[in-house]
């Protein structure tokens, strides 16, 4: 209930809580986004993932999947159109270095 609460500003996207394993918990949002959360300090790293959200916009942009089980390294999964316009900067990139 804790992460149900500290999800409060995402109440609008959330849909819900899934079980991982037995020991963690991803929070499923509408657009097919997730937050994955660590095993211990699950608040916290939701907590962090608001935080990077108000500052930055992260949940508005096309990421699939935000990895917070590492608390040292978040990560994140974009989704289909942010990775083909990443690989294409990526191949514009490359194409003037050359």
């Amino acid at each position: 209930m804790a992460i149900v609460e500290a999800a409060e500003p995402l109440k609008d996207r959330l849909r819900g809580l899934i079980r991982q394993g037995e020991r963690r918990w991803d929070v499923a949002l509408t657009g097919d986004q997730v937050i994955q959360l660590p095993e211990t300090g699950a608040v916290e790293a939701l907590e962090r993932v608001l935080a990077m959200d108000e500052a930055g916009d992260l949940m508005g942009r096309d990421i699939r999947i935000i990895d917070m089980r590492n608390p040292d390294r978040p990560t994140i999964r974009l989704g289909d159109e942010a990775f083909a316009y990443l690989k294409t900067l990526r191949g514009l990139e490359q194409g003037m270095s050359n």
